[in-house]
């Protein structure tokens, strides 16, 4: 139950016995409008691109090409009530030279960069291949680990009463969604209601 960032895109959240569904989008339609209704569903994906054709979708894949400004390309998901266990999955297979910065945030509104406030818990990923972490709007842990260029990771957040546990799979860090690695782990943050974010800085088209 992956988002995929290819940059395809799943955006899933489940926890418990049974998952929980609040997006679910393929990108078989090419459809860029906000909201946009996602394919199979359920779910809208809310869409702002101010720098203009920065964002395309289609035949599986999200596009992303980052302007150079955070906050101006962004998707982001319908509320996600916070509950302990809860998880939010993505599949991430970015190029060389990208910088982007995804996770979850308090507010709906694109975060200018991921050093803001409503930032709550994200992965920040440097055109350098290195991962930081980011917790409400702090960054907490640089270089906490080395991503590779068109390679296929999952990352997982997965919510507690207070807190969350940031998780990866795939390339280096064994069989995707089947090993997995912590990133970071916090019991800082206990917003009850957080949003799915992708917010591009730098991103030669993401595929």
């Amino acid at each position: 139950m992956p988002l995929s960032l290819s940059l395809g895109c799943n955006m899933v959240a489940g926890g418990g016995g049974a998952a929980a569904y609040y997006v679910n989008d393929v990108f078989s339609s090419g459809d860029a409008s906000s909201p946009r209704t996602c394919t199979p569903g359920p779910g809208t994906l809310t869409i702002t691109d101010t720098a203009g054709g920065s964002l395309a979708v289609g035949s599986g894949v999200l596009t992303i090409s980052g302007s150079g400004t955070y906050g101006e390309t962004v998707v982001t998901g319908p509320a996600i009530t916070r509950a302990n266990g809860l998880r939010f999955e993505l599949d991430i297979n970015a190029p060389l030279n990208a910088m982007f910065f995804v996770g979850l945030q308090s507010s709906a509104s694109p975060a200018s960069a991921p050093n803001t406030a409503t930032v709550e818990y994200a992965t920040k990923w440097d055109s350098v291949e290195t991962i930081d972490i980011i917790v409400n709007g702090v960054e907490v842990s640089s270089d906490v680990q080395s991503w590779a260029a068109s390679t296929q990771y999952r990352l997982r957040f997965q919510l507690k009463a207070a807190g969350c546990t940031i998780s990866i799979s795939g390339g280096a860090f064994g069989a995707l969604g089947e090993a997995w690695t912590e990133l970071y782990d916090t019991s800082t943050g206990s917003d009850a209601t957080l949003y799915p974010v992708i917010n591009a800085r730098l991103s030669p088209t993401v595929t």
